[in-house]
Protein backbone atom coordinates (compact mmCIF):
# COMPACT_ATOMS: atom_id res chain seq x y z
CA UNK A 1 0.00 0.00 0.00
CA UNK A 2 3.14 2.52 0.92
CA UNK A 3 4.28 1.33 -2.87
CA UNK A 4 3.34 4.76 -4.55
CA UNK A 5 5.21 6.75 -2.50
CA UNK A 6 8.07 4.62 -0.94
CA UNK A 7 8.74 2.47 -4.12
CA UNK A 8 11.04 -0.24 -3.77
CA UNK A 9 12.63 1.10 -0.14
CA UNK A 10 11.19 -1.99 1.65
CA UNK A 11 12.12 -4.79 -1.31
CA UNK A 12 14.40 -7.16 0.83
CA UNK A 13 15.04 -9.18 -2.58
CA UNK A 14 15.20 -9.34 -6.06
CA UNK A 15 11.75 -10.71 -6.93
CA UNK A 16 8.77 -8.67 -7.20
CA UNK A 17 6.73 -11.46 -5.16
CA UNK A 18 7.81 -14.33 -2.37
CA UNK A 19 6.12 -16.82 -5.56
CA UNK A 20 8.62 -15.55 -7.57
CA UNK A 21 11.35 -16.15 -5.82
CA UNK A 22 10.30 -19.15 -4.45
CA UNK A 23 9.14 -21.04 -7.75
CA UNK A 24 12.54 -19.91 -9.26
CA UNK A 25 14.39 -21.92 -6.62
CA UNK A 26 12.23 -25.05 -7.47
CA UNK A 27 13.51 -27.43 -9.96
CA UNK A 28 10.11 -28.00 -11.07
CA UNK A 29 7.65 -25.06 -10.82
CA UNK A 30 4.59 -27.37 -10.98
CA UNK A 31 6.08 -28.07 -7.32
CA UNK A 32 4.78 -24.79 -5.85
CA UNK A 33 1.52 -25.00 -4.11
CA UNK A 34 -1.12 -22.50 -4.24
CA UNK A 35 -4.07 -22.32 -1.95
CA UNK A 36 -7.46 -20.57 -2.04
CA UNK A 37 -7.52 -17.09 -2.04
CA UNK A 38 -6.88 -15.66 1.94
CA UNK A 39 -10.12 -13.42 1.70
CA UNK A 40 -11.23 -15.35 4.37
CA UNK A 41 -9.66 -15.90 8.08
CA UNK A 42 -10.44 -19.89 8.91
CA UNK A 43 -11.87 -21.03 12.08
CA UNK A 44 -13.23 -23.42 13.73
CA UNK A 45 -16.25 -24.44 11.68
CA UNK A 46 -13.96 -23.56 8.89
CA UNK A 47 -10.89 -25.16 8.41
CA UNK A 48 -10.32 -25.68 4.49
CA UNK A 49 -10.24 -21.73 4.43
CA UNK A 50 -6.90 -22.50 5.76
CA UNK A 51 -3.72 -23.27 3.67
CA UNK A 52 -1.01 -25.11 5.28
CA UNK A 53 2.19 -27.23 3.78
CA UNK A 54 3.96 -29.98 5.93
CA UNK A 55 6.79 -31.56 4.81
CA UNK A 56 8.16 -34.18 7.41
CA UNK A 57 8.59 -32.42 10.43
CA UNK A 58 7.88 -28.91 9.64
CA UNK A 59 4.78 -27.51 9.03
CA UNK A 60 3.68 -23.93 7.74
CA UNK A 61 0.85 -21.46 7.16
CA UNK A 62 0.47 -18.30 4.72
CA UNK A 63 -0.96 -15.74 7.30
CA UNK A 64 -2.40 -15.50 10.90
CA UNK A 65 -5.50 -16.27 9.04
CA UNK A 66 -4.93 -20.01 8.90
CA UNK A 67 -4.33 -20.27 12.46
CA UNK A 68 -7.14 -22.77 13.00
CA UNK A 69 -6.28 -25.12 10.18
CA UNK A 70 -2.81 -24.82 11.39
CA UNK A 71 -3.39 -25.76 14.62
CA UNK A 72 -5.38 -28.67 13.61
CA UNK A 73 -2.45 -30.36 11.47
CA UNK A 74 0.04 -29.21 14.69
CA UNK A 75 -2.24 -31.20 16.77
CA UNK A 76 -2.16 -34.51 14.10
CA UNK A 77 1.93 -34.39 14.12
CA UNK A 78 2.27 -34.31 17.57
CA UNK A 79 -0.39 -37.68 17.78
CA UNK A 80 1.46 -39.05 15.63
CA UNK A 81 4.67 -38.96 17.45
CA UNK A 82 3.19 -41.06 20.52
Amino acid sequence: MTKLWLKDYYLTYPEITVQDEVTAALSDKNNFLTGPTPLLRDDLNHPERGFTVRDGNYLSARWPGDVYKFSLEFIKMLEEKK
